[in-house]
């Protein structure tokens, strides 16, 4: 039906309740981190193969002001790899953007981050690679495997492992009992006699096998020659170029490399020579110009020299991303700059790092949060049972089509929070609904869609032609039959 007359500016409005009750999340994780003389974060980095999760609360991502980007709804989150990550609302994990939206369906046991255009994916019990569309590229038969690396990933097939490239052709034929990802065109495989390094066609480098070994980073790898005994370094030729002498050692980052004397850790360069004296309890690589040490329990921040630049102390900590590092202190994380100061206080129960202006963070069901969705704000009732989801005013409509449209660009994402919220408004046992109001004028209008409609794809069919291009009630039209305005409330309610 057409209407002229809408005043210069019509108002929509959108407001989202749901019920939002606590539920175990699903079995997760945050993958292995540095060497176990060095704990690591509770959480994953970029580069980790599992999604965050925890036994209570949701995960959502946050800006740099700590605001949110993504509200909390996830029983497990990924750091961001490129456009997507790895999430989860109840058992099955699957993709979204930084809108919050499903890019991927949840249908996964596990998802992997993307790299080189490929993730892995659990599949029942075998794994396989998806690309950024989720299409299954390569087939799920492998027990188990690596992200890809330069090309190649690791994948083990009846125990057994060998390498594939990103069309799952296999490169290097199945006959390790061990093997991890290429870094600097080499790759660390465990024989029956011990650990070496391969190259890109899988042709042995050096004649050495090691106790143990780390990956090439730097142009270098620490080695162990022999088993508990010390730690050296050698090129990618596999020469020895410093010679075993410590009691630990990590990869090189930034031109230098934490290694142990005895029980205190320091730092080396390449060319062995001391940089900074070992007196630290722990030390983690450098990143963006600076290390975290900690000593008797107290984290702190170092730069190249050594000199403590960031005091501190803090219970935890890790590197910087982005220009900020998550820092946990009280028992709550937040973020720093390289200055020091809070770029986001203290006040979540765990945090990942920030990915191109995003970072997971956790947040127990009885905090208050506001965050953002587009133009959304979401608040929390304190009691944890119920999240209300708030819009601001969004005006400068000048036609009821524009309103239309609005209504269809978002509609993506009303249906993905429908889909996300529904399983936890099943918790209450009851019908699940959702209302649309239309107020034109001083009339309402009221549209109730059942969880069959929805799920059938009738949002757009049911409410929003309905809403938009419906008859004005009554009293609601102005002397020539157009509305005053337009307030549209949308409402999750589980009985």
């Amino acid at each position: 039906m057409q209407r002229t007359g809408l005043p210069v500016a019509a108002t929509v409005w959108c407001v989202l309740l749901t019920a939002c009750i606590g539920d175990p999340a699903g079995p997760g994780g945050a993958p292995g981190g540095p060497p176990p003389i060095d704990p690591a974060p509770s959480v994953a980095s970029a580069a980790g193969d599992a999604a965050l999760s925890q036994a209570t609360g949701r995960w959502g991502y946050i800006g740099r002001d700590g605001a949110f980007q993504i509200d909390p709804i996830y029983a497990t989150a990924s750091v961001f790899s490129g456009e997507l990550a790895a999430a989860s609302i109840d058992e099955r994990e699957g993709y979204i953007d930084r809108a919050g939206l499903d890019v991927i369906e949840p249908r996964y046991l596990n998802a992997g981050p993307f790299t080189e255009g490929r993730a892995m994916v659990t599949i029942g019990a075998r794994v396989g690679f998806v690309d950024t569309e989720g299409r299954l590229i390569i087939s799920d038969r492998y027990d188990d495997g690596r992200s890809f690396s330069e090309g190649r990933a690791a994948v083990s097939l009846e125990g057994s492992w060998g390498y594939i490239d990103i069309d799952g052709k296999e490169v290097i034929a199945h006959r390790y009992r061990a093997a991890r990802s290429y870094s600097g065109g080499l790759a660390a495989v465990q024989e029956e006699d011990g650990w070496r390094f391969i190259d890109a066609s899988g042709g042995p480098v050096g004649g050495s096998r090691y106790a143990d070994c780390g990956d090439f980073q730097g142009g270098f790898a620490p080695v162990q020659p022999v088993a508990d005994g010390p730690w050296g370094f050698i090129d990618a030729g596999g020469a020895m170029i410093i010679e075993p002498r410590f009691t630990s050692a990590k990869g090189f980052s930034e031109g230098l490399a934490p290694v142990a004397e005895g029980y205190t850790w320091g730092f080396i360069d390449g060319t062995g020579a001391v940089v900074v004296a070992p007196r630290f309890l722990s030390a983690r690589g450098f990143a963006e110009g600076l290390a975290y040490v900690s000593d008797g329990g107290l984290g702190r921040y170092i730069d190249r020299s050594g000199a403590l630049v960031i005091m501190g102390p803090f219970q935890s900590g890790g590197d910087f991303h982005d220009g900020l590092a998550r820092i946990r202190v009280d028992n709550f994380w937040g973020y720093i700059d390289p200055s020091g100061q809070f770029a986001v206080k203290p006040q979540f129960s765990d945090a990942g790092d920030f990915s191109a202006g995003v970072a997971p963070v956790y947040l127990p069901f009885n905090a208050r949060y506001i965050g953002r969705l587009g133009n959304e704000s979401f608040i929390p009732d304190p009691a944890g049972a119920r999240v209300e989801i708030t819009a601001t005013e969004l005006s400068g409509f000048s036609d009821p089509d524009m309103a239309t449209a609005y209504l269809e660009r978002r509609q993506p994402m009303f249906e993905s929070c429908y889909r996300k919220y529904l399983p936890r408004c099943k918790d209450l046992d009851g019908a699940i609904t959702l209302r649309m109001e239309a107020t034109p004028g001083t009339a309402t209008r009221t549209v109730t869609v059942t969880e069959s409609t929805l799920e059938s794809g009738g949002l757009k069919r049911c409410c929003i032609d309905r809403l938009a291009h419906g008859t004005p009630g009554p009293g609601a039209a102005g002397a020539d039959g157009a509305w005053a305005d337009v307030s549209v409330r949308f409402h999750y309610e589980g009985r």
